[in-house]
């Protein structure tokens, strides 16, 4: 954990259940976001996007999907 992270958390320790509990539900959205992100980003992800786009293409045509 970085020092800035943990300063944050430290704040965050600070205030109300209620409150915490709002960062840390924003916090793990952000997460999932960029995890997402650089999934999506990675050069892997579109080669395998375009093998499944062109088997879906395939199944349609022959009337499997």
């Amino acid at each position: 954990m970085t020092d800035l992270l943990r300063q944050a958390v430290e704040q965050v320790e600070q205030l109300p259940d209620d409150a915490q509990n709002d960062i840390a539900t924003k916090m793990i959205a952000l997460v999932d976001e960029i995890k997402w992100t650089r999934l999506l980003n990675h050069p892997k992800t579109a080669d395998l996007l375009d093998i499944l786009s062109a088997e879906g293409d395939v199944e349609d045509e022959t009337g499997l999907t």
